[in-house]
């Protein structure tokens, strides 16, 4: 997060109450007030409003997928580009299951692959690594930056 965000920061959400904000059961409105779940949507809205100008765009980008995985939870696009966000905030294990989250929906998912194994890398699991990488460079042989990964780690680990 960008710096500046205070305790006791406030912001201002004024509104009508509409039919639509009411408690409805079986299509009826139950009575005149504010339904629970509008005021937690307005709570939510607000807090938001409040974050925004504090939030970096990786920390945002990670919100912006992390919703559109609730909506569509085995979009293996959207498990791996969950990867950017999580990566610049150096949340490694996270990347790790969002990795293994695309592999698991796409498992010929070359990229996911070979990123998992440079995530494992990080994490210092090489011989993981190693395999991810291998797997990688056989969905996809003819891509010779996966045939660089496993070399570098091959190399690293016969020193």
């Amino acid at each position: 997060m960008r710096p500046g965000l205070r305790r006791g920061a406030r912001i201002e959400l004024t509104f009508l109450v509409e039919s639509w904000m009411k408690p409805h059961l079986e299509g009826l409105v139950k009575h005149p007030l504010y339904a629970t779940w509008a005021m937690v949507y307005h709570m939510e809205t607000v807090s938001r409003a409040l974050l925004a100008p504090y939030l970096e765009s990786h920390e945002e980008a990670e919100a912006v997928y992390l919703r559109a995985l609730r909506l569509r939870p085995d979009d293996a696009q959207s498990h791996f580009n969950l990867w950017t966000a999580l990566e610049k905030q150096g949340k490694h294990e996270a990347c790790e299951h969002a990795y293994r989250e695309t592999i698991r929906i796409k498992p010929d998912h070359a990229e996911a692959h070979a990123r998992l194994g440079a995530v494992l890398v990080r994490l210092g699991r090489l011989g993981e690594a190693e395999s991810a990488c291998r797997e990688a460079l056989r969905l996809q042989p003819d891509d010779p930056r996966y045939r660089h990964a496993l070399e570098a780690l091959e190399a690293r680990g016969n020193r």
